[in-house]
């Protein structure tokens, strides 16, 4: 009797060190899609900062193009996109996708040119290179370049080159004359002798980034979605308010010099949704841009693309 007792004691004791030791064993794994730039540095800071982890989530970050992105999702292969303008596209071609979430709630794009280009105007004729066609580089080229009385389409070379990374590469190598980046690939241009020429402040009213979701899961796990929610809310909050270990995270994330970090965090200050919604106005522009592009008159409410209802359930009640 006394051994079938101290057994069990012993067997408790082993227990509760085993669970004790596997915290993350308990976390729900999730898999997110991201852009590497600051486009998205919420997210990163949810990751390193341990925002996801409070909140019960274990995650696996990838960096996929944006298209396979969300069929992968579609598929069920990813849980959380984290793009922004592609995504009314996606919704009216009948993907069943919602935004829940903003994070930057403005278009960053900065005209990046080879040093011997001075002004926009001197890029006629040369070759302007964009993700794809139709997209939110191509809008940002198109006016950009209106802004100086020039039809891009018309009166310059623009090609289809990829990814941001691919760009910055063939900029660098000398295989194209400009192209359109978010920070922090514009300062970093810039500390390689690349000269900036414009960008699409005060030009494109539209929001950049944000959290999407499946209508499914929007349905069946909503639970889940709060908990990435929270995290992103959080981890906002954390990057405003400190600033030198946010630029240590960046500096860290992107591998970048002390002086592009810093700029970089400070003009995303200017970018960054600080509750996560963003202006209705901007959002019908994109969506109004978007019908354009992909000739589907009509009304489409943003309803049909956002849903903030799990956002207003997680930010703090005024």
């Amino acid at each position: 009797m006394i051994y079938s007792s101290a057994l069990s004691r012993l067997f408790t004791t082993a227990l509760l060190v085993v669970l004790s030791t596997m915290p993350s064993w308990a976390n729900e794994k999730i898999r997110i899609a991201y852009p590497s730039s600051l486009t998205a540095v919420q997210i990163w800071v949810a990751k390193k900062q341990g925002f996801f982890e409070k909140n019960r989530l274990d995650v696996d970050l990838v960096v996929i193009p944006t298209e396979i992105a969300l069929m992968s999702q579609m598929a069920g292969e990813l849980d959380y996109t984290i793009f922004g303008t592609s995504v009314p596209g996606a919704v009216l071609n009948g993907a069943p996708l919602k935004i829940v979430m903003w994070l930057y709630d403005r278009i960053d794009y900065v005209l990046v040119a080879q040093p011997q280009f001075k002004t926009v105007e001197s890029l006629k004729g040369k070759t302007i290179g964009i993700s794809s066609y139709n997209t939110s580089t191509h809008d940002a080229v198109r006016v950009i370049f209106r802004a100086h009385g020039i039809d891009v389409d018309k009166e310059a070379q623009v090609i289809a080159m990829g990814r941001a990374a691919l760009r910055f590469q063939s900029l660098v190598v000398g295989k194209m004359d400009a192209s359109v980046f978010p920070s922090p690939r514009d300062f970093f241009a810039e500390e390689k002798g690349m000269t900036l020429l414009d960008d699409v402040r005060d030009k494109l009213d539209w929001p950049m980034t944000g959290v999407t979701v499946t209508n499914k899961k929007l349905a069946t796990n909503r639970d889940q979605v709060r908990r990435v929610v929270q995290s992103i809310v959080d981890a906002t909050r954390f990057y405003r308010e400190n600033k030198e270990a946010s630029i240590r995270l960046i500096q860290d994330w992107l591998a970048l010099p002390r002086s592009v970090a810093e700029k970089s965090y400070n003009k995303s200050l200017r970018h960054i949704s600080y509750d996560g919604r963003t202006r209705e106005r901007a959002i019908s522009n994109l969506i109004d841009a978007t019908k354009k592009d992909l000739k589907k008159p009509g009304e489409y409410p943003i309803s049909m693309f956002v849903d903030y209802a799990i956002l207003q359930e997680v930010l703090p009640k005024k």
